[in-house]
């Protein structure tokens, strides 16, 4: 599948996607397909008990058929509504970030009754506005949802870290340092999931924000297991330290530039974080036994 080009393309504003949110904010849904078949029995029943015929004999059963057809027709249309949203999540997780805001941007107003969908489509958006450098809107996306779901729920958790790199990256590093130091203990039973990983790339992302390099790398011996939860991902992190080592002149950061690059390419690397351009031409080194000890 070749990538389209996406030059043309201008990211929402914070204030076009906080108002996008606010007109597509989920709400009850409508009761009528929950009390539906008891009104259709109960015309059923009234039919059978004070008409005679064959118009009265027939019109139970062509009452009863209608519903059944139009109840088909709302799991049909459900399932595409359904189908839509995975596809959103689909184009984020190959990268298609462009592809994935626009399809999302015209199908929130379509998820408005179906909560989970709208959320999960939300947070993608989110994510694809954070890849895309538009991180005032992410913000407000991930503000959206904090504020819907319960604080001590885990995808709380993991949307407030996603905020904090999204703080770091455009510099917002007083509010972001005070987000880590209040996720620090709560993220504590999570340390072998995404949501504990998630909270280390931030904490060397915060690092490497504020230059405290030499700071990093007392990480680097625990960072590949820390990270290991994010699959592909880790290999920011991992780009992170090569930076890291590089900065301080540390004798590794041709093998963690290797195994970021391993994971995600160059390109990919440096557009995420502008100032991983400073080692775009390390020679990648053999594979070791093991990193990040010296």
């Amino acid at each position: 599948m070749t990538k389209p080009d996406n030059s043309s393309f201008t990211p929402p504003t914070a204030e076009q996607i906080g108002e996008r949110l606010q007109q597509c904010a989920p709400q009850q849904a409508s009761r009528f397909w929950s009390i539906a078949p008891l009104v259709v029995l109960g015309v059923v029943a009234g039919f059978t008990f004070t008409s005679s015929g064959i118009l009265a004999a027939l019109m139970p059963f062509v009452i009863v058929i209608g519903l059944m057809f139009a109840m088909g027709w709302r799991v049909r249309s459900l399932r595409r509504l359904e189908q839509r949203a995975v596809r959103v999540q689909e184009l984020a997780m190959m990268r298609y970030d462009v592809q994935a805001l626009r399809l999302g941007w015209r199908l929130l107003p379509q998820l408005r009754t179906l909560h989970e969908l709208h959320g999960r489509t939300v947070a993608v958006m989110a994510m694809c506005l954070d890849q895309v450098g538009a991180y005032e809107a992410a913000i407000v996306a991930y503000d959206d949802l904090i504020m819907r779901l319960p604080s001590d729920h885990p995808t709380t958790l993991q949307l407030v870290i996603q905020r904090t790199i999204v703080q770091l990256m455009c510099d917002d590093l007083t509010d972001a340092d005070d987000a880590l130091r209040r996720l620090r203990g709560m993220v504590e039973p999570f340390a072998s999931t995404p949501i504990g990983a998630s909270y280390h790339l931030a904490g060397l992302l915060q690092q490497v924000q504020t230059h405290h390099f030499a700071d990093a790398l007392d990480h680097a011996e625990n960072l590949v297991e820390q990270l290991r939860p994010l699959g592909i991902d880790a290999g920011y992190g991992y780009a992170l330290m090569a930076l890291s080592h590089y900065k301080t002149n540390g004798p590794d950061a041709d093998t963690w530039w290797s195994h970021a690059t391993m994971l995600l390419p160059p390109a990919t690397l440096i557009a995420r974080f502008s100032q991983l351009g400073a080692i775009r031409d390390l020679t990648p080194a053999t594979m070791p036994q093991t990193i990040g000890k010296s």
